[in-house]
């Protein structure tokens, strides 16, 4: 379990009378945005993506940026999850075109000073490597979390396209597990004993969903932390987030983020295996066709962590991966200018 108060004093701390980094705000959705591309975005380039790890980080509850008005990045502080007593700063999602020095003066200062590694999350190609070309590692050299190198970036992203999947579906063999997944979302849908809410008016029953979740799965890489933020929020037009129950019990959540007329996200899918392991079948297809009611044509699944998931999310029978990296700085020898 982070401790919240000692990290955020730590941060202050390693970057105290630093330019341009200051704790991130609610208001700071639109300052991310106009960084965002409009066409073709990655998973990553979402405000609820820039904020979901970010519960209970900074002055305000969220988290941390750098922005100097030419080049954006958001910024984190943790222990390393294999070794509590390390810890290291990560920067999400970075933007801009002098970005890249700029985050290596900060990894070899805080290196040299501190003895605390950095990490860069969520970059494409050729940004990883600009930045191995600065002395930055592969991630796999100095893994976030013992084999799972890259967090969910580990396996690429999967991007389904709406029409096809449910195509695909439709024209299955029966005993086939995509057509099996499509009859229960048609089964279900007529179920009285399914209700679908608003998570806007009903957070704090998508929040025992998630606490749940994790109490069941027992995991070490991920907790209901990471999913604070995307629950006990406003909830714009381009949002859809809804708690689906079971017997009026709630059994899952799910929240999607509308990138674009054409690109989607999905940052949560969570449902509980107690009751049916065939709830998160359904969640998926009524996201699928909540989509495709609103012309929505690419869904991304993002990357995984492990091979289990990625393989679940393969079953959806997705049209492209798409590769995102982590660059990591752990040394100070070859580090260039």
């Amino acid at each position: 379990m982070h401790d919240f108060e000692f990290l955020n004093r730590k941060f202050k701390e390693i970057f105290k009378d630093m330019d341009n980094i200051s704790s991130i705000e609610k208001s700071d959705s639109s300052i991310f945005e106009k960084f965002f591309p409009k066409e073709n975005p990655s998973y990553g380039d979402s405000w609820p993506y820039i904020i979901q790890p970010m519960h209970q980080m900074g002055e305000n509850g969220l988290g941390y940026k750098y922005y100097d008005g030419e080049n954006i990045a958001a910024i984190s502080i943790f222990n390393k999850l294999d070794n509590p007593k390390q810890l290291a700063v990560y920067w999400t999602n970075p933007k801009g075109d002098n970005i890249r020095k700029i985050i290596l003066d900060h990894a070899q200062r805080i290196l040299s000073e501190y003895g605390i590694q950095t990490y860069v999350k969520k970059i494409n190609k050729e940004m990883y490597e600009k930045f191995l070309e600065l002395g930055f590692k592969s991630t796999k050299e100095n893994p976030w979390y013992k084999e799972i190198h890259s967090e969910d970036d580990t396996y690429p992203e999967a991007v389904l396209e709406v029409d096809n999947t449910f195509d695909i579906a439709s024209k299955l063999g029966n005993t086939r597990q995509l057509k099996r997944a499509l009859k229960i979302y048609y089964s279900y849908s007529r179920d009285n004993d399914i209700e679908i809410k608003d998570t806007a008016e009903n957070k704090d029953e998508a929040w025992s969903v998630v606490n749940r979740f994790f109490e069941e799965r027992h995991s070490e890489i991920s907790s209901s932390n990471d999913y604070y933020n995307l629950i006990y929020r406003d909830y714009d037009s381009d949002v859809i987030s809804k708690v689906i129950y079971f017997r009026k019990e709630p059994v899952g959540f799910f929240f999607v983020k509308i990138q674009s007329s054409l690109y989607a996200s999905l940052y949560a899918s969570m449902t509980l295996r107690e009751v049916t392991n065939s709830i998160s079948d359904f969640l998926y297809f009524n996201v699928l066709s909540r989509l495709k009611k609103m012309s929505v044509k690419y869904l991304n699944l993002g990357g995984s962590e492990i091979s289990t998931l990625k393989e679940y999310k393969e079953k959806f029978k997705p049209i492209k991966f798409f590769q995102n990296y982590w660059a990591t700085f752990f040394e100070l020898v070859g580090a260039r200018q």
